[in-house]
């Protein structure tokens, strides 16, 4: 298992590279939730793991766009989720 931790990246390339080691398989992604627990969580972005979308006519959909998320599914929850915020 690679472990990548991260230093004086911008978040752009910090984003890029979590989004590619995503879409390549499932990763444990370790992070600080705001009430400070330190959680680990594994998920993906791979195309072939994800659950089938739910395409819903006539509904809008406003997307907000940050540099500081992804989201991803969580292999164990099966939910979809967003990491670095």
């Amino acid at each position: 298992m690679n472990t990548v931790k991260f230093n004086e990246e911008t978040i752009d390339q910090r984003r890029d590279i979590i989004k590619s080691m995503l879409s390549e398989g499932v990763c444990t992604v370790t992070f600080t939730k705001v009430n400070g627990e330190t959680r680990e969580m594994p998920c993906t972005l791979k195309a072939d793991m994800l659950p089938p979308q739910k395409v819903v006519e006539d509904e809008e959909k406003t997307e907000r766009k940050t540099t500081q998320r992804i989201c991803q599914f969580g292999v164990l929850t099966k939910m979809a989720g967003a990491v670095l915020n």
